[in-house]
């Protein structure tokens, strides 16, 4: 089963997403807020 033009996109806003969060846990990580970094890693 071949996905359409919209599932492509929902994969690139997902794959986005989740580099903002692995982001957001190496700030969160590098200040010390080890429980809020663990959260967004997941």
């Amino acid at each position: 089963m071949k996905g359409n033009k919209d599932d492509k996109m929902k994969y690139k806003d997902w794959m986005e997403q989740a580099t903002e969060d692995l982001y957001t846990a190496r700030v969160l990580l590098l200040n010390g807020k080890y429980y809020a970094s663990a959260f967004y890693s997941q």
